[in-house]
């Protein structure tokens, strides 16, 4: 018996980057098999993105427990922050220099869905092996924190073209929101649609696959890996604040330290507000999914140098020092 689960597990972000890798090989070589085959294996193969990512952000924001959010901003509100500083300013900034269309080949698109984004499965992957309980909260954090409505915004804003997007700012929102008053109002419809994103994220993966065309991301691949070094570099204020701002080791910090899959759902969304968009779609999911690969192999081995330098509750310093 085949163990594709578990080879979705040992990729990072295996769950969309997998079936995004296969599907691009089929976009590529047969462009138009999915059209062909109808409107059924359209929709859940090409066109139906929107529809995907508008149930994960339901599913995240159903299995957010408001209850729980404000203990656990005691803890990680400052690296949240942070965070959030990190997106607006660089993304801002990168926009207002560079415009959509960037510099080194990386366009603005691609740069502010990754300054946005950290992974929160990578993060507790990371905790579980040096952290303790109360840093688990974060991941509930960082859901609220890197939700696409904010590159989205920051997209729109900085090109001052805030005010006609305003209604898909909304309609990101809407479905996170409704999923949060939900799950809040009845903990059994959270754990029911909370189990939605691991359904969804396979078939995202598909339909992100069929718009890629590999010949065109081939020239994407320098433009990726500078994006992950400058992703990686930009996110040292995030090290700053849990060192001398909490007062902690730091490897809480860098395990927040790479881009999840549902980043991939920006170029997409921020396509469906005009044409000026729309243009950086293809090569903006190659530039990502190749940042998100290498940000997601880097994080880990970053925070057990950090572990090695400054220790961790379950490694104090003078045993990490000493290996």
């Amino acid at each position: 018996m085949l163990d594709i689960y578990g080879l979705y597990k040992k990729i990072p972000g295996g769950m969309v980057l997998i079936p995004m890798a296969l599907f691009a090989i089929i976009n590529t070589i047969f462009p138009n098999l999915w059209t062909s085959l109808g409107d059924m294996s359209q929709a859940l193969f090409k066109s139906g993105t929107l529809a995907f990512a508008a149930l994960i952000l339901f599913g995240t924001g159903a299995s957010l427990n408001l209850k729980t959010l404000g203990e656990t901003f005691k803890r990680g509100g400052s690296l949240a922050i942070m965070k959030l500083l990190i997106g607006f300013v660089f993304g801002f900034a990168f926009i207002q220099l560079f415009g959509l269309d960037g510099i080194w080949g990386i366009n603005a698109v691609a740069f502010v869905a990754c300054i946005t984004s950290a992974n929160p499965g990578t993060f507790m992957g990371i905790i579980q092996d040096y952290g303790e309980g109360a840093d688990m909260g974060n991941f509930a954090l960082l859901n609220v924190i890197t939700t696409p409505a904010i590159p989205l915004l920051i997209l729109s804003a900085g090109a001052g073209d805030i005010s006609s997007s305003l209604l898909g700012i909304v309609s990101v929102l809407l479905p996170f929101v409704l999923g949060v008053i939900l799950g809040n109002l009845d903990p059994k419809l959270s754990k029911i649609y909370g189990a939605v994103t691991p359904i969804a994220l396979p078939f995202m993966g598909c339909c992100f696959g069929s718009s890629i065309n590999l010949i065109s991301a081939v020239h994407a691949g320098l433009a990726g890996v500078l994006l992950a070094v400058i992703y990686l570099i930009l996110h040292l204020p995030m090290l700053a604040t849990d060192k001398f701002i909490n007062h902690r080791p730091g490897y809480c910090s860098v395990a927040m330290c790479s881009v999840a899959g549902i980043a991939l759902i920006v170029p997409t969304m921020v396509s469906s507000l005009g044409e000026a968009y729309a243009a950086y779609a293809e090569i903006s999911l190659s530039q990502i999914a190749l940042c998100l690969l290498i940000t997601n192999i880097v994080s880990p081995f970053l925070c057990k140098l950090s572990v090695k330098l400054w220790g961790c509750p379950k490694i104090p310093k003078n045993t990490s020092t000493a290996q």
